[in-house]
Order: C-alpha cells, then structure tokens, then sequence
C-alpha cells in the first residue's frame, strides 16, 4: 500500500465525515429546535396537517441521527469495509421518499444529496486503496 493511496482514503475519510456533521447541522438540530424551514406558513387543513408534516421531520431526523452515529463507527474502525453502505443509503432513500411524499423539499433533497455525496466520496476511498 502506498502512502498516497493511504493519504486519499483518509482524506475520503474525513471527507464523509464532514458530510454527516453537515447532514447533522442542517436537519436534526433544526428538526430538534422547531425551526426547520419547510414547516412554515400552512394553510388549507391547518394545523392538523402542521403536526403531521412536524411529526415525519422530527421521526426522519432522529432516524437519519442514529444512522450517521452508526456509520461513523465502521467508517473510522473498518475503511475497507462497505457493507455499512447499504444501510446509509437504503435509510437516506426511504427519508426522501418521506420527504418527497410530505411535501418537505429540504428534507428530501438534503437527505438525496448526503446520500450521493456519502457513497461516491466512499466508493472512490476504496477504489484508490
């Protein structure tokens, strides 16, 4: 193994695992907080629907949380490893169906682009080691 092989996947390393903080920041906290941007200005069925639309945001954050704790943990002790990939992906697709589905466009498209941005930055760290 060479040392510029080594250096590239520890960069892809550090990489991913800026995306997850990233991921963090820009949905679980806001979700946490009640300021995420895409509850705001309802109407039609009123509060009803606010609380539904609240209630996947809040379920979708805390699930895509306890996904990235668990992806940190192969990602840093096994970086040959990719099974962990499955997982990452399958929940991220399924939040943006969620999100597509409830009309949440942040929640979706935050959730499709860590989710792209995860796989490829990975699936380039393995390739170059």
């Amino acid at each position: 193994m060479s040392s510029s092989s080594a250096d590239v996947r520890t960069r892809a390393r550090i990489a991913v695992t800026l995306v997850l903080i990233a991921e963090v920041l820009a949905m679980v906290l806001p979700a946490v907080d009640g300021t995420f941007p895409d509850l705001g200005g309802e109407t039609g069925r009123g509060n009803a629907l606010r609380w539904e639309r609240e209630g996947v945001v809040v379920a979708s954050s805390s699930v895509l949380l306890v996904v990235t704790a668990a992806t940190l943990l192969p990602l840093w002790l096994r970086p040959r490893s990719s099974s962990w990939l499955f997982l990452f992906v399958g929940t991220h697709a399924a939040v943006v169906g969620l999100g597509w589905a409830h009309r949440l466009p942040v929640l979706a498209g935050v959730a499709a682009v860590s989710a792209v941005l995860v796989t490829t930055l990975h699936l380039i760290a393995v390739d170059r080691g």
